[in-house]
């Protein structure tokens, strides 16, 4: 299971048999994904209450192009 950075779209690969993450099964497998996505989300839900967040929350974009850094 693969998900975008929002976690609002989903892919679904068989590593062992595609592991270059060619042909998206998720369309074809509904059940499977559906599964596989709730429990990604479940884990997610978990890591995020167990922790600090304030590493990432926090963290200062990177300069653009040309840019400064303004630490």
């Amino acid at each position: 299971m693969v998900s975008n950075d929002t976690l609002t779209e989903f892919q679904l690969y068989e590593i062992q048999k595609d592991w270059k993450e060619e042909h998206d099964l998720a369309a074809t497998m509904p059940e499977k994904t559906t599964a596989m996505k709730r429990r990604m989300l479940e884990v997610w839900r978990e890591s995020e209450s167990e922790g600090p967040d304030h590493w990432w929350k926090d963290e200062r974009q990177p300069p653009s192009r040309g840019g400064t850094l303004n630490y």
